[in-house]
């Protein structure tokens, strides 16, 4: 019997023995309204203006750990759970962190 999509992942999350934290990049969900609030706000420049909504390249996006205690995109987008973690993208803090400073090597 097959899993719904998703499910290995929940359970992976979930078991605290096998991971302390789950951090995953950021994708913007179909009710994006396209209002710009968010492209601003990212400190990687993760985020461009896509057809029709805007989009987040998961290369750069690092859940603005390292510069703000949230996800700035999510804190200034006026539609909920538009700026939601992508399942396809799942990172360590660590992992975050050493991509920011690969984004940014002179701080």
């Amino acid at each position: 019997m097959e899993s719904a999509p998703g499910a290995g992942l929940r359970r992976l999350i979930a078991s605290k023995e096998m991971v302390k934290e789950a951090w995953m990049s950021i994708m913007i969900a179909d009710n994006c309204i396209s209002c710009g609030a968010c492209l601003p706000e990212c400190p990687n420049d993760a985020i461009s203006e896509g057809d029709p909504i805007y989009v987040i390249d998961p290369d750069l996006c690092t859940e603005c750990i390292g510069f703000h205690d949230e996800p700035q995109c999510a804190a200034v987008c006026p539609i909920d759970e538009c700026c939601i973690p992508d399942p396809n993208y799942v990172e360590t803090k660590e992992q975050l962190l050493a991509k920011k400073d690969r984004i940014h090597p002179n701080g």
